[in-house]
This record gives C-alpha cells, structure tokens and sequence, in this order.
C-alpha cells in the first residue's frame, strides 16, 4: 500500500494564500500530513511514493539529504508555490524559523541548474497544453502572476567522450502543462511545468512544478481535489513512449512505417495496457487510420506498424492519441516528408552584395540563431521529426528569425 506525503507546516514561511481550516482537514483526509519538524523521519519510509511540497522556494534545510534521497529513488514530485528549492531555512537559537539567502546549490543536486524570473506583464490568459492534458480543467484554479523559467542540466555524459561538443543521453524531459499567452497568442511562459526523468539518478521520477503563488481563488475553486489528482499523476511515475516515422523523408511510390517505442520505468508498478489511436494526414487531409493495444511492461519495447498506402509528395502528419488503462492520455506528433525536388526549387535566390545581402530587390537584414528541435536536440538528425521542425520554424517565423545554422553538430570526424 502506498501513501503520499505532503508537506505542510502553519509555522513554516509561505508565500501567497495559505490553506484554510476547511482545506486543511480535506488534505488530511487525502494525505499524511507532516510539519517540519517531523519531516525528515516521514521521508524514510518506504511506502510513501510521492511528496508534495506546499511551501514554494522554501524547504528545512535538515531535511534536505532525506529529500535528495528520496527523489534519488525515482520517486514522485509535486511542488507548489514558487521557484523549488531555493531557500533553506533552519531554526534559530530561539526556536524561530531563519529563512537564508536564496541560493542554487540544492535545486542544481536536482539537476535544475539555474531558475530565472519571468514577467507576467505579457501574459493575458492562461491555457493548458493540449498534447499533455494533466491541467485541463483546472486552469481557474490560478491567476496570472510572477512565474519562473527552470534551466535544466540533464544530460551530464557524452556519447563520444572523446568530444568536447559530444551530445549525450537524454536523462529528462520537460513539458510546459500550463502556458501564459499574450494578446498576439504567442506563448510567453509556462507557469506549471512536468519534468520526467528516463534514465540517470532520478530515474522514474516524475515532478510536477507549479512555479507561482497561489491565491485564494485555488483553494476556494476546489484546489485540494487538484492536488490530489496531480499527486496521483506524478506517483504512478514515468513511462516513456515514442511515435517513430524511422526517416524523416520517402520517396513518392514508396510504403513507409512507423515506430512506437514503449517503457514503464517507475520503480513501483511496471505494467499497464495502452490504447493508440494513429491518424495519417497528407497535405492536412486524413489519409489513413490504424488503432493498437499494446501492453506496456518495464522491459522496452518496440512495436513496427505498415502504413498501407503509397507515399506522394508532400508533408505527412502522424497524430497519435495514447490512452492508459488508467485514464492518463497524450497526444504525439510526429511527420515526415514525401521528397518533392521542385518544392526545394522555389523562392527567390539570396545575392551577397558589399555590404549586404539582398533578396527579391532589397537588403535583407540577417536575425538568425543556431538550431537544435526543441524534443530532442542535437539528436535530430537520427530521431527525426518534422512535425516539430515545422512547428519550431513557425514559432521562430513569428518571432522575426530568418536564418538558421544547423547541422550535424557530433562525430562529424568519422
């Protein structure tokens, strides 16, 4: 049998709303409660599966190695409240709570190298994501407020060691659930993130931060049924799918196929059956449909599917809606490109004049940046996917980039 933890202490420093008395009993019902004092013995037992932290940057410092050790044992996260883990606080001589400076070294034992502010001026509404519904529904429960952007260092070994500029495993991955959007819809924060970790120290460890205050409006709005449904989300741990298209281009006339790749890497339960519904679109209209059962176990797993229908030219889209036995769903995009050798023919040449460049008659200012996809980085190249690529580019388009510099950025020498 397994229980949760949650942190919280009426002493304790706290920023934003407290809970009330009412939801305070609420989440005694639901949780083991636990003050300060008595948290660090908590942490040691070994049914608890997953922590919820209500005290935002604010944690006891001598509980710290107990924490560490139990995310280290790949369990669950749910921290609420503001940047994580970034004021210790220790009890004074006369028995008062001395809240310290803030400071990097704890969170980055957690692999959060670096958490830097974000201005919610921008912000006009909040949205949850789509591809990852864990907030949808929920999104009164918050008001737009300062929030945090969380710099990850996940990836601390290099596939070639003998390369200074190596890419290396992908230990983790985050995903915004709760984005801030501006009044020209651009995505311009994300106020509640998840983090999974795949592989390394963490592994099975899925952490959910809400990365701002909350006010009274969340715990008025049912905030503690929420808790509760996102401690029972980061508890089941992670499981690791990917959707596949093996190339990134086909020829026309040819059969492609896709890939999905599966694995339960909690540390607690380590099966569960899957349901995949796949669509095909070419050029936006629904070509091809195919839906599978897969049992999902921790051994991994990969399941190759036929796409029954001749390859054309032009952009394909792979949608796949994934849903577990135990009602948790995602939505995977993936691509790939029927070659199209006039296509990469058209638009206007670009001339390298004196002093500038110039395009269709007039100068055209460079706003470039390097490239690497936003899912898997320098890997792109052998983990292709274009439906990112065009969703990327899309974003940078909007955004004024008009020139990218990418390649194959590792074992280039061999």
């Amino acid at each position: 049998m397994t229980k949760s933890l949650l942190f919280y202490d009426e002493s304790f420093p706290y920023d934003g709303e407290r809970p009330s008395k009412e939801a305070l009993d609420q989440l005694r019902e639901m949780f083991t409660l636990v003050d300060a004092t008595h948290l660090s013995e908590a942490l040691k037992d070994k049914e608890v599966s997953a922590y919820v932290h209500l005290h935002g940057p604010y944690f006891p410092k001598e509980a710290w190695g107990e924490l560490l050790a139990f995310f280290q044992k790949g369990k669950g996260l749910l921290h609420v409240g503001g940047a994580p883990f970034r004021n210790p606080v220790h009890r004074a001589t006369d028995g008062s709570w001395q809240i310290e400076r803030t400071q990097t070294a704890y969170h980055r034992q957690i692999q959060i190298h670096e958490i830097l502010p974000v201005d919610p001026e921008p912000i006009v509404e909040l949205s949850t994501d789509q591809m990852l519904p864990v907030m949808s529904g929920n999104e009164q429960l918050f008001t737009i407020e300062p929030t945090h952007n969380l710099i990850l260092h996940v990836t601390r070994h290099r596939d070639r060691p003998e390369e200074n500029g190596s890419s290396g495993p992908m230990d983790a991955h985050i995903y915004p659930l709760l984005k801030g959007i501006s009044k020209d819809d651009r995505e311009v924060a994300a106020p509640v993130v998840l983090m999974e970790n795949t592989k390394g120290d963490f592994a099975g460890g899925r952490w959910l931060f809400v990365n701002q205050t909350v006010r009274e409006q969340f715990w008025k709005k049912d905030g503690v049924s929420a808790l509760a449904e996102w401690e029972d989300y980061v508890q089941r741990g992670v499981t690791e799918i990917w959707v596949k298209p093996n190339y990134a281009t086909y020829e026309p006339g040819d059969r492609a196929s896709f890939t999905i790749q599966t694995e339960k890497i909690s540390r607690g339960k380590c099966a569960e059956d899957w349901h995949f519904y796949i669509k095909l679109l070419h050029e936006s209209k629904l070509v091809w449909t195919d839906s599978l059962e897969l049992h999902v176990t921790e051994e991994i797993n990969f399941f190759q599917t036929p796409i029954d229908l001749m390859i054309q030219k032009g952009q394909y889209v792979i949608e796949c809606v994934a849903t577990s036995s135990s009602g948790e769903q995602r939505v995977y995009l993936q691509g790939f490109w029927g070659n199209d050798p006039s296509l990469l023919q058209e638009g206007s040449v670009m001339e390298a004049r004196r002093d500038y460049f110039w395009k269709d008659g007039r100068p055209f200012p460079i706003v470039g940046q390097t490239y690497m996809t936003s899912d898997v980085a320098r890997k792109f190249i052998f983990m292709p996917n274009v439906a990112v690529w065009d969703r990327d580019m899309a974003t940078m388009k909007e955004a004024g980039i008009n020139l990218l510099r990418t390649g194959l950025w590792t074992g280039w020498l061999y």
